[in-house]
């Protein structure tokens, strides 16, 4: 099976996108070949069976960048589908690939899977649905639009890096990790954890972020600029909780994350349902209510570390059973050999 996958940057310290570079590498080791065609690559493959074909971001700036990046991009897209006959085309969050990709795939019959998690929907993601031969997403609720070709295969964590190990530290320490954003509400969990010790991971990223940013900074907490992912991990292990306090209708991956580390994690959606059975009214709290949310930190504290440390091993079961990377991938091929037969 070769695989063209079309994605929107190859870096694995970006703290939006870096899981992918991951996610390609285990889908490398399930297909005979992986050609990834990129907005910006960062890092060299580190597989044999992946070709990286990068726009040069990383290199080339101006005001012509976006005119560039089109034509260099439907060059590319073309080189590749006549070198190497990719039997499948993947493309991931950004569906006007999709669409773009649409006439070449058509002219060569070749299937395209589109990859969409969003809570609203558009006109593009509205047209790659209907040229796409299926469309992936984590959960059904994940997908905005018709469910019709829709598979459902799961956040994709990878659980064999997020997996317990080690103490949290004592005190106890509550972790939220995520872009510095007013979406994310962090004064709701700076107000409802007065008098513990916070600790914020992520970077603003537009003005309005650091705006924010500095409106929150009055707050005691520690805030720690965006990490690696496998620099995540030893703090999901020093938490004794993960706080996410993002509106209702987010999928953050970062729930999955902590979870997977054996942590229970606090949030104000309902997205994760099949992990969460049997705890909600534990895990979840009411967006923006800071006595909600400071009443189940303190049935968190209440328990012995024996206790938390039993119930994040059903969390974690739950993640590694209907989210985990491999599971993902598996599906995600089975669904490319399903399309390329009945095409």
């Amino acid at each position: 099976m070769k695989v063209l996958a079309i994605i929107q940057c190859w870096d694995n310290q970006d703290q939006v996108r870096g899981f992918t570079v991951g996610w390609m590498e285990k889908l490398a080791e399930k297909v005979d070949q992986l050609i990834i065609l990129t907005l910006e690559q960062r890092q060299p493959s580190t597989r044999p069976n992946i070709i990286i074909y990068s726009l040069g971001k990383e290199n080339y700036q101006g005001l012509w960048r976006r005119i560039y990046y089109l034509y260099q991009w439907h060059r590319q897209v073309r080189k590749i589908i006549k070198d190497y006959s990719p039997q499948i085309i993947f493309t991931h969050m950004t569906p006007i690939y999709s669409v773009l990709a649409y006439p070449y795939a058509a002219s060569k019959r070749i299937p395209i899977i589109t990859w969409f998690l969003h809570p609203r929907t558009h006109f593009i993601v509205k047209l790659a649905h209907w040229l796409s031969a299926k469309v992936v997403s984590a959960t059904p609720d994940s997908y905005p639009y018709k469910k019709d070709k829709l598979a459902a295969l799961g956040h994709g964590i990878d659980t064999d890096l997020f997996r317990p190990g080690g103490q949290s530290d004592n005190p106890p320490m509550i972790l939220s990790v995520g872009r510095i954003s007013r979406v994310k509400s962090y004064e709701t969990l700076l107000r409802a954890a007065q008098g513990l010790q916070v600790t914020i991971i992520g970077n603003p990223i537009t003005d309005d972020d650091r705006e924010y940013f500095s409106e929150i900074k009055k707050y005691q907490a520690e805030f720690l600029p965006a990490l690696p992912r496998k620099e995540l991990v030893g703090w999901y292990h020093k938490c004794f909780l993960h706080v996410n306090p993002t509106s209702p209708g987010s999928g953050d991956k970062v729930n999955l994350e902590a979870m997977a580390c054996g942590r229970p994690a606090l949030m104000a959606t309902s997205a994760f349902a099949d992990t969460l059975s049997g705890f909600e009214d534990k895990l979840i709290f009411r967006y923006q209510d800071e006595k909600d949310l400071a009443d189940k930190v303190s049935y968190w504290l209440s328990l012995s570390a024996a206790e938390r440390e039993k119930i994040g091993n059903v969390l974690r079961d739950r993640v590694v059973k209907n989210h985990s990377l491999d599971n993902l991938m598996s599906g995600l091929v089975n669904l490319f050999y399903e399309n390329t037969l009945s095409g």
